[in-house]
């Protein structure tokens, strides 16, 4: 046991002089620093780590020059505004129908401008409408009927008083004798033959000129069973046709069979008409004969009624419209005259022609629509029996101008007090059978 002891203490002294060498050596000064080693290989790229915010933005910088001025838009024709203030009517000419253009001094007088074909032919007879020539300032457009050859036309106002003819297409009738419109939407009416029944058609303007609107076609109230017996159609004597403000309703008069048709109008499209039968039945002698009419300021319509150019017959209503009819207000308003036929509306005052007396008549009509007689006779224009027809009077409604059917225009001066009319000379040499009349 003892021996056993002895070899494991010497063996632990052993042991202990090894690691205190150890400990020594690691204690030691450190070695000359060796050579650096070569640079290793490029490690490779890490994942590209997240967006940052948005910095803050930077100041505005300076304002930059201005570039040059670009080309100026085209700028359209303004026609009626510089053109100069004038009166117009149809030649009616059966050989070449013309516009003719008389220009307006400050004091309402006359003076020829030129003539202007419509490209149609008129007729020999005078028309007994009202709306053979109408004019749109907004488009500075005329409309004009070409009853010697069953079409219409639309011409333009220039700047320099001339007239220029855009288009010209077939009525859809016969012997076309007034024409409307309402923005680009056209309306005529055909009065027919003793073969063709009377209609009214309609069209559009486009950049082509006029086009007929399909299905537009619809004929009048009196002759929708067609021809009578041998296939002769008996006149009805369509006067006037005109759109209603807003364009969803036509009226048109038929005066000899004493009926006022109203159309409903629907994306330019005409209906069915809706017919208010006047005193007197179809054909009868004297019935009221509604011939033309205007809208009145309340948004009526005030229609002359001529009983056959009867002595001291002569009339006037009024009506409130709708699409699905007309509603009277006043009716059979009598002046004494003889042959109400044209009508011409400036404000409160509404003037019209008496064929047969040869005199014009003056009423006021109230905003309801209610019509009373002002004046019986406000002037003579023509001779008893021959005339006046046509009648217009200009946008400001300093002036009133008729043609009395005898080849002259009276002029008339009106108040704007009372609406009175004083008679200025008449102007002479307007072709007899001329038609239509728009003062601008």
């Amino acid at each position: 046991m003892r021996m056993r002891n002895y070899v494991s203490a010497r063996g632990l002294i052993a042991v202990a002089t090894i690691m205190s060498g150890a400990i020594v050596a690691c204690s030691g000064n450190d070695g000359v620093t060796g050579a650096q080693g070569a640079t290793g290989a490029t490690g490779q790229t890490g994942p590209q780590g997240p967006a940052g915010q948005n910095g803050e933005a930077g100041a505005p910088g300076a304002p930059g020059q201005d570039g040059d001025a670009g080309t100026p838009a085209p700028v359209a024709d303004s026609g009626a505004a510089v053109a100069p203030s004038a009166v117009y009517m149809l030649s009616n000419d059966p050989t070449q129908n013309e516009i003719i253009e008389f220009t307006r001094a400050a004091d309402g007088s006359l003076t020829p401008f030129g003539s202007f074909s419509t490209g149609g032919a008129g007729l020999a007879t005078g028309l007994a409408e009202q709306g053979a020539l109408t004019f749109d300032a907004a488009t500075n457009r005329f409309y004009a009927v070409n009853a010697g050859d069953n079409s219409i036309s639309l011409l333009h106002l220039e700047t320099d008083g001339t007239i220029k003819l855009l288009s010209k297409i077939a009525s859809g009738g016969v012997a076309p004798t007034s024409i409307t419109f309402s923005g680009n939407t056209v309306y005529v009416l055909n009065t027919g033959s003793t073969s063709i029944e009377p209609n009214i058609a309609g069209f559009t303007v486009d950049p082509a000129g006029l086009v007929a609107i399909p299905g537009s076609i619809q004929p009048l109230s009196s002759k929708l069973t067609g021809p009578g017996p041998g296939g002769v159609v008996t006149s009805v004597g369509g006067s006037e046709i005109l759109f209603m403000p807003g364009g969803n309703a036509l009226v048109v008069t038929e005066r000899l069979a004493n009926n006022i048709d109203t159309f409903p109008v629907t994306a330019g499209v005409a209906g069915s008409p809706v017919v208010f039968a006047e005193p007197g039945p179809s054909g009868a002698t004297p019935g009221s004969e509604p011939f033309g009419f205007s809208v009145t300021p309340g948004g009526q319509i005030i229609v002359s009624e001529a009983w056959s150019g009867s002595t001291g017959l002569s009339s006037t209503s009024t009506f409130s419209v709708a699409a699905t009819g007309l509603t009277e207000i006043s009716k059979g308003v009598t002046s004494g005259q003889s042959g109400a036929c044209w009508t011409v509306v400036v404000g409160d005052n509404v003037y019209e022609t008496n064929t047969a007396s040869a005199t014009l008549s003056q009423f006021n009509v109230a905003t309801d629509g209610t019509v009373a007689l002002a004046v019986a006779n406000s002037g003579a224009a023509g001779a008893p029996g021959t005339g006046p027809t046509d009648l217009a009077a200009t946008a400001d409604g300093a002036f009133v101008y008729c043609h009395t059917g005898q080849g002259a225009l009276s002029i008339f001066a009106r108040s704007a007090a009372d609406g009175s009319l004083t008679k200025a000379p008449d102007f002479v040499g307007i072709p007899t059978k001329a038609a239509g009349l728009v003062a601008r």
